[in-house]
């Protein structure tokens, strides 16, 4: 069973554009406290270990830009972020919102918004990631950078 549940966990990090040290590292950053953090990671139900999103889709990438969102006057569009996202690349206008986004949200919102963009994209999830790990590292965001390398 465990070897099961080790194959699935993988299979998911692969579809996800993560490795498996990528995904341990991030699931501990996120709460080293709970057990069941890499599901919670990987948008996977404890029970059935399938994605959560097949059962109830949400909008990964508006609710990222939404929650890097730092004030009403300075939103940033779904759009924006995509692009940012895609290019690595952050207009000096844009810095607080994907800091706070990269500081503050949940883990799983950017990596499923970064799966998102892969898919609409057509472009691997692990350049978008790789992408996110960049962009960390230039803001000095210790708990992303672990994509960059």
């Amino acid at each position: 069973m465990r070897k099961e549940i080790h194959q699935i966990i993988e299979q998911r990090c692969h579809e996800l554009g993560l490795t498996l040290d990528q995904a341990q590292w991030l699931a501990a950053e996120n709460d080293r406290n709970d057990p069941y953090s890499i599901y919670r990671l990987l948008d996977l139900e404890f029970d059935t270990l399938k994605p959560v999103t097949t059962r109830n889709p949400k909008k990964w990438l508006w609710m990222a830009a939404n929650t890097s969102n730092v004030s009403y006057r300075s939103q940033l569009s779904e759009e924006e972020l995509k692009q940012i996202f895609l290019t690595g690349q952050v207009p000096s206008n844009r810095i607080a919102n994907v800091l706070h986004l990269l500081d503050e949200s949940p883990m799983i919102i950017v990596i499923m918004a970064a799966n998102e963009i892969a898919m609409i994209s057509q472009r691997p999830a692990s350049e978008i990631l790789a992408n996110v790990g960049k962009i960390a590292e230039k803001m000095h965001c210790k708990r992303w950078q672990v994509l960059a390398n």
